[in-house]
């Protein structure tokens, strides 16, 4: 399960590019289209390099997330309801992961007698979530696609990531979510 942090921490600043460039439609559309995938190539995995390989996929899609809806809510909330958003979607990713696991254990698999239907049964409700941000899911009121060739972003991030202390951060937040990740999922 460390897998997917590693690439998470590679993609976290591209993913916000991608977010700014693109709009939230599409790419949230992207990111639940790759998490739903990886739930499916985890049902069909049959050694220790596709499984690595299908949750680091997972990876791809979760900073198009992270970065895409803190976006959304600054894009479509304004004062007491940005700070009451910002709160469900907080508790909603522990909330979301508390039901998830207890459903699993206690449902789903006794339920699928697989973990691998699990798996499908999990991409399958990612399939659906992609179809209602489809049908009713839009960019911010301040969005406006790039006209043209816009300057360049990687030169704020080449000069961030010469600072030393950066290295650090990265180094002791890979170490973390790679060993809290690994051992508790």
């Amino acid at each position: 399960m460390g897998a997917w942090p590693l690439v998470y921490m590679g993609l976290a600043y591209p993913a916000g590019l991608l977010n700014d460039r693109f709009g939230l439609k599409r790419t949230l559309l992207l990111a639940i289209a790759i998490m739903s995938l990886s739930a499916f190539l985890r049902a069909g995995a049959n050694s220790f390099a596709t499984l690595f390989l299908a949750v680091a996929l997972f990876g791809a899609g979760g900073p198009l997330v992270s970065s895409g809806l803190s976006k959304l809510i600054a894009d479509w909330f304004v004062g007491p309801a940005r700070t009451r958003a910002a709160g469900i979607y907080v508790t909603g990713v522990g909330a979301g992961g508390a039901v998830a696991l207890a459903g699993t254990n206690s449902f789903l698999l006794p339920l699928l007698d697989s973990w691998r239907a699990v798996f499908i049964v999990y991409g399958c409700v990612g399939l659906a979530v992609m179809a209602c941000w489809f049908v009713w899911g839009r960019n911010g009121p301040s969005y406006q696609p790039p006209a043209g060739r816009s300057s360049s972003s990687a030169q704020p991030a080449w000069a961030v990531l010469k600072l030393r202390a950066v290295w650090i951060v990265v180094l002791v937040g890979l170490a973390g979510f790679t060993l809290g990740h690994g051992f508790r999922n």
